[in-house]
């Protein structure tokens, strides 16, 4: 049976990955990461996995899927009281200001 543990053991391994090996590797890591805590209903590793996602979307230059992976984690750091939701929040504004206006 799938655990809450594994997510996040799965979203460190992304953050790993993210670091050695690149974003494309990375992000197949946080999409298991997002549908095992999806699965497990654990929404701040969803968080975490949706987090993880923009980072990489952002590294390979896909900034609108970067935007709406990071509103997304946002909003559920926000549901959730986090901590994390400042620091995300940045991310995400600095994000938007540097997309293109038509995004």
């Amino acid at each position: 049976m799938a655990t809450a543990g594994e997510a996040e053991a799965l979203n460190e391994l992304g953050k790993v990955l993210t670091e050695t090996t690149g974003p494309h590797a990375a992000a197949a890591v946080f999409e298991q990461a997002f549908t095992l805590a999806r699965r497990v209903q654990s929404p701040l590793d969803e968080a975490h996995a949706l987090d993880g996602l923009a980072h990489c979307a952002d590294h390979i230059g896909d900034r609108p899927t970067a935007v709406a992976r990071m509103r997304e984690a946002v909003a559920l750091y926000q549901r959730l009281g986090s901590t994390e939701t400042d620091q995300a929040a940045a991310y995400l504004a600095a994000l938007e200001n540097s997309a293109p206006a038509d995004e």
